[in-house]
């Protein structure tokens, strides 16, 4: 009796052990400050988004800070003694200023401006197009492994404006900018990147009409299929160097079914609301690249968890009218892998933002919910730790 109740009593043990180790679903917040870790463990908390800066990682051309990049190491371990565990994030969004000193570097749209971004980490250059900027960020990436180990659960890859997958805003109060002139883009110098034609229509300008609307058509399926081979690569890239799970950070909201039409329809002008929400200029096609997806441990990463709108309804018989997390989960789903999918809310979210949260997690079987951020859940303006954690009890 005694040896049966060992054995018993040792599976419960290992089931324990198990479940410590490998939580049904992860919580954790962006910004999380190892001072703030007993009590954010405590409340469940079991993940930390970590940031590695670009700019302060290569501030010169070639040259690697080890310091630095040992700083972030020592916080992973200080975080790890805590039992939580980092999800790696590169810092494409903070590039340091030498990388603009490369040949057409910069995203250049139809009115012949270059981005330059005015707020920290809304840094974005010219990767989908450029090769050697593609090069520069390979060499970066390899980098940090080397300097940090590839021993993480998950990172991070989007990549463009606030790290996430998209071409750059409008700028200049510009509503309608798309981001494919530089040189290199337009086929006028050398230097794209591998398996991305130049412009079909070199010099057409976006609201310029043409016969049945064919210059608009062949211009937005190369300037998004050039994004997707942007995304395709970043997996690629990173499936060099690591083995474990790939969060792409999709942002805002997906382009639905027929408003790529409706954009063509009206020549790219600018009037289409697909095109007033910016999501054609900005490159979310997000249906087209999911479908492609070949590795089976991408995770599908919402950042507008907490989107409320009169235009969102999850209950409607219409995929249009859904948001955007659902819309990221039904791409998830008729991926052949079935991808799995994880995000995070907007910011400054209240109580009844993130229950909302949890309330989309749940339906869509999210692996969990990453808040952003952490100093909010501290500052006595929006949902508490306190808040965070009775949800993460409830939803264990």
């Amino acid at each position: 009796m005694k040896q049966i109740i060992a054995i018993v009593f040792g599976m419960l043990m290992m089931q324990s052990l198990v479940s410590a180790e490998q939580p049904a679903r992860w919580y954790g917040a962006c910004q999380m400050d190892v001072s703030n870790a007993a009590k954010t463990s405590a409340a469940g908390l079991l993940v930390a988004v970590i940031n590695v800066g670009w700019n302060r990682g290569e501030p010169k051309r070639g040259e690697i800070d080890k310091a630095y990049l040992a700083s972030v190491k020592e916080k992973i371990a200080a975080f790890r003694k805590y039992g939580i565990e980092p999800m790696l994030d590169f810092g494409f969004q903070y590039a340091p200023k030498w990388l603009g000193e490369i040949a057409h570097a910069r995203y250049v749209n139809q009115y012949g401006d270059a981005y330059v971004p005015e707020k920290i980490g809304a840094e974005s250059y010219n990767a989908v197009f450029n090769r050697e900027v593609r090069a520069r960020e390979e060499l970066w990436l390899k980098a940090v492994f080397d300097e940090l180990g590839t021993d993480f659960k998950w990172v991070r890859l989007g990549w463009g404006y606030y790290g996430e997958l998209n071409f750059p805003p409008a700028i200049k109060k510009q509503s309608n900018t798309y981001w494919a002139f530089d040189d290199i883009a337009q086929g006028k110098s050398a230097g794209l990147a591998d398996g991305i034609p130049p412009c079909p229509v070199p010099g057409w300008i976006p609201g310029t009409s043409s016969g049945d609307h064919a210059k608009a058509r062949a211009f937005v399926n190369w300037y998004l299929d050039a994004q997707k081979n942007w995304h395709d690569w970043q997996i690629m890239t990173t499936r060099k160097y690591f083995k474990g799970k790939l969060c792409m950070l999709y942002p805002s909201s997906a382009l639905a079914r027929g408003e790529l039409d409706s954009a063509v329809a009206t020549d790219l002008n600018g009037t289409s609301i697909p095109e007033r929400n910016r999501k054609v200029q900005m490159g979310h096609d997000f249906e087209r690249f999911i479908a492609g997806v070949g590795d089976p441990d991408l995770i599908v990463y919402c950042t507008w968890v907490d989107a409320k709108s009169p235009y969102y309804n999850d209950a409607s018989d219409n995929p249009n009218a859904w948001s955007p997390l659902k819309q990221l989960s039904m791409f998830a789903k008729r991926n052949p892998n079935r991808l799995g999918v994880w995000g995070e809310n907007t910011g400054r979210g209240d109580r009844a933002a993130m229950e909302l949260s949890f309330q989309r997690m749940r339906e869509n079987d999210m692996a969990g919910i990453i808040w952003a951020f952490e100093p909010d859940l501290f500052s006595g303006k929006y949902a508490t730790l306190e808040d965070y954690a009775n949800l993460i009890r409830e939803n264990r």
